[in-house]
């Protein structure tokens, strides 16, 4: 079409078509997000080849309201030609927003991140950190925004953590995970003498086993007290690819945390 509102990927799911947080890839084309359903309504943006786009809501017709992941800008853009099959392929049938970023999570770079002093993206630089860095989530902002603190220089911005096409820029390493924290776990794992993976198990846990996090996370290792059996050690949050191996439970007030290292001098 002449102003180019169609997605050229054929979109083949099971269930309900575009339902919403399923995420869709556009096509070799560009697209128009507009501000409204109407096609003459106000042009948000242009987007591009191979971005991936958020369903905020089931269609209208063959009109979508979607959500830009690179931007967080959010509108209406065209499924389908007028009559034909539908071109929305789907690349994800969860929220983005599920990657676990929250606030005081610790995230690591995968590749170069920008860091701003404002929300938008337009406002200035404050940094750029390569792949590998360790941040601390302190806010959430709009669409795919984050304020992160770098942990090595205390420098804080915000950044996106997705680039123009859909690709993470980070990975949850501790998903905010705390002291005094309860957590189950949701693979097998092993629980070490010390935080260093060349140290000597403890015990091996199997999925489903209650612990408890004793002391502050240190990146994605955690000391722990499994709670059936009394043991302490050192096991991981998440696999060398990302998998997440516990999952939160419930999470004392702030001032039940001394009492765990309270309790664990007392059973020594």
């Amino acid at each position: 079409t002449g102003n180019h509102e169609l997605l050229v990927l054929k979109y083949e799911a099971p269930g309900e078509a575009y339902g919403p947080d399923a995420v869709v890839i556009v096509g070799k084309d560009p697209v128009i997000m507009r501000k409204e359903e109407n096609l003459q309504s106000e042009k948000v943006c242009d987007c591009l080849p191979n971005e991936r786009l958020r369903v905020l809501a089931p269609p209208e017709g063959r009109r979508v309201k979607v959500e830009r992941l690179s931007t967080g800008e959010t509108g209406w853009v065209s499924a389908t030609a007028q009559g034909r099959t539908r071109y929305l392929k789907i690349v994800e049938d969860q929220p983005w927003r599920a990657a676990g970023f929250v606030v005081s999570a610790v995230v690591e770079s995968f590749r170069t991140v920008i860091l701003r002093q404002e929300e938008s993206t337009k406002s200035d630089i404050i940094q750029e950190f390569g792949a590998g860095e360790e941040f601390v989530v302190v806010e959430r902002g709009e669409g795919c925004r984050l304020r992160v603190r770098h942990l090595a220089s205390n420098i804080v911005g915000w950044a996106s953590t997705a680039s123009a096409y859909g690709s993470f820029l980070f990975g949850v390493i501790s998903d905010g995970l705390r002291e005094g924290d309860v957590v189950t776990t949701l693979a097998a794992v092993i629980a070490r003498e010390g935080a260093d993976l060349a140290t000597a198990s403890v015990a091996e846990l199997p999925a489903g086993e209650r612990v408890m996090i004793v002391e502050p996370p240190v990146g994605r290792r955690m000391k722990v007290r499994v709670l059936s059996s009394g043991a302490v050690g050192w096991v991981s949050s998440l696999t060398d690819n990302g998998s997440r191996l516990l999952r939160r439970e419930t999470a004392p007030a702030p001032s039940a945390a001394p009492s765990v290292r309270r309790a664990l001098s007392e059973n020594k």
